[in-house]
């Protein structure tokens, strides 16, 4: 990652009463659009004559000095721009450009209509960020006076539907025009969706207290930004209402008689069906968006292996920790987080890592005496607890981050260790794993 610190105004020189606030754009959209011109022409900046692919990360800041109400704030906005190549290299790539971001502005060309058709998709794929980012959606290549791809209609359809106005920005920079009048609406427009944003959410809070005015809100807003920007920032801030969830799955000699409809999208009438409970715990570790860490005795699963891989996929950061000598067992999903390259850990020893929990966005705790295998949840009498109590989720993390420290040998197959002349104790394979 990079980061140019010149915008359209150099952070300037303001009277202490100017307040600042920082806010995250991520840039999205397909290859050869425009992102990077489009960063670049609001930052003021020579726009480059051929294309280039970003590799990695590119942070731009660009200063905007706003007015709202009476008050004058400076607008700090962090244009993040990466390139799909990178995101499908890159493991963290993707996970680092969503976290704690502002805005999702997707980027389309007036040239290309499948772009355009693109957008709605794009928007869909960012809405389950937990942080409810602004949609800010960009043209690039209008061209006022003549013909374009994407037809007048099709904005105005677009625009109908998804309540979002797209920004347009010229196909040619006309060289009499200065750079302030170039971009000032763009970043007027950024602005103001950004501030429409974050005063809709503290309204509805403050509304909640029974008062509400101007000024009320204007305080919550700069206590908001600046705890979001800076953990050390000692106002009191409004947060987020974060729901309590606290669900129990229980697994007995009954559950066996779930099996059969184990592939069925439909649910039996048992009060605890197992393929209900497997299905939920398929549902909790699909809303993961950052990371997923698996620190379990035995993992043989298929279906529950086969979800995590797919988050990793998409982005998701997957750690695995994985007691050494289960790891060897015939069907344990080891092998096959490794070829997917999974980081997966183990640590040889007498003694056993006999733990059995998952952590989702250090936010989500699953637990419980179950193994993630079928026998445990096809047959034992077993419990999970699910859980985003945050004194117990902390607990979980710091010891998954111990553990991952310790355990600091990469999983390799029992050949592999028996050439090192490391013994692997030979464990009676259990059918139905």
């Amino acid at each position: 990652m990079y980061l140019l610190l010149l915008g359209i105004l150099e952070k300037p020189s303001l009277p202490s009463s100017i307040e600042e606030v920082t806010y995250k754009i991520f840039m999205i959209g397909r290859s050869g659009v425009g992102k990077t011109s489009v960063i670049t022409r609001l930052a003021g900046f020579s726009e480059p004559n051929n294309y280039i692919e970003t590799n990695g990360i590119k942070k731009t800041n660009v200063f905007w000095p706003v007015k709202i109400w009476d008050k004058v704030i400076l607008f700090k906005l962090q244009f993040w721009d990466t390139s799909e190549s990178s995101i499908k290299k890159y493991n963290h790539i993707l996970p680092t450009c969503k976290d704690k971001v502002d805005a999702i502005c997707s980027v389309f060309s007036f040239d290309d209509v499948t772009s355009f058709n693109d957008i709605p998709y794009l928007i869909n794929t960012m809405s389950t960020i937990k942080e409810k980012p602004a949609n800010i959606v960009i043209g690039t290549k209008f061209k006022p006076w003549s013909n374009s791809m994407v037809e007048e209609t099709q904005v105005k359809e677009f625009e109908d539907k998804w309540k979002v106005k797209i920004i347009k920005i010229d196909s040619n920079k006309l060289t009499n025009r200065s750079e302030l009048f170039d971009c000032s609406y763009q970043l007027n427009t950024i602005c103001n969706i950004l501030w429409n944003r974050d005063k809709e959410f503290l309204s509805k809070q403050i509304v909640q207290m029974g008062v509400i005015s101007s000024e009320i809100i204007w305080q919550g807003y700069k206590r908001y930004r600046n705890l979001r920007w800076n953990p050390f920032f000692k106002g009191s801030a409004i947060k987020e209402k974060k729901e309590s969830l606290m669900e129990v799955l229980f697994f007995s000699e009954e559950s066996a008689l779930c099996r059969p409809h184990l592939n069925s999208p439909n649910n039996c009438k048992r009060f605890n069906c197992a393929v209900a409970n497997l299905n939920k715990l398929k549902k909790y570790l699909n809303s993961a968006k950052r990371t997923i860490d698996v620190c379990m005795y035995f993992f043989t699963s298929q279906q529950l292996s086969h979800v995590i891989m797919e988050a990793q996929k998409r982005g998701v950061a997957v750690k695995v920790i994985i007691d050494a000598n289960m790891a060897q067992c015939d069907g344990n999903q080891a092998v096959a987080f490794r070829k997917t390259s999974t980081k997966v850990r183990t640590k040889v020893s007498d003694n056993l890592m006999h733990h059995k929990f998952v952590i989702i966005d250090d936010d989500i705790l699953i637990t419980g005496s179950a193994n993630w295998t079928m026998q445990a949840l096809f047959g034992n009498t077993e419990n999970i607890i699910i859980t985003n109590h945050s004194v117990l989720v902390k607990r979980f993390v710091d010891e998954f981050k111990k553990l991952w420290d310790i355990y600091d040998k990469d999983f390799v197959e029992s050949a592999s260790l028996e050439s090192q002349g490391i013994e692997i104790r030979q464990l009676k394979t259990v059918e139905n794993r």
